[in-house]
């Protein structure tokens, strides 16, 4: 976890297809977002993807829609999960983002988040 002023920021870490990877949640963020240095890494093919653009804290980025096969945190695993890689360096961490976290049951207190897989 990362504070910043009176913001707390939660850093997790998980998988994606395997391969290790440090989350930042993200409940703002549509989807799990990715730089392509870190999709590249994890030998994802994303210039198949659909091509979009999206709109960063910054500015508008090119991006690439692509499904995950598989995206797990602790002992919750999904299967098929959107995600979109930008084009550039930015995020610098990947956001763990609602295609991921919509699918839980997220209760946050203080400086605990906790995370539960609905049935």
């Amino acid at each position: 976890m990362l504070v910043f002023g009176r913001h707390v920021a939660y850093i997790i870490p998980g998988s994606i297809n395997g391969y290790s990877v440090d989350f930042l949640v993200d409940t703002g963020a549509s989807a799990i977002a990715l730089n392509a240095f870190t999709a590249k890494r994890l030998g994802l093919e994303y210039l198949d993807g659909e091509e979009v653009a999206v709109k960063t804290a910054a500015s508008i980025e090119k991006a690439y829609r692509i499904n995950l096969d598989e995206v797990q945190v602790g002992q919750i695993k999904l299967y098929n999960v959107s995600a979109l890689v930008i084009d550039g360096p930015e995020p610098a961490r990947t956001l763990l983002g609602m295609s991921f976290l919509g699918q839980l049951d997220i209760e946050s207190s203080g400086e605990r988040m906790d995370l539960k897989q609905k049935f």
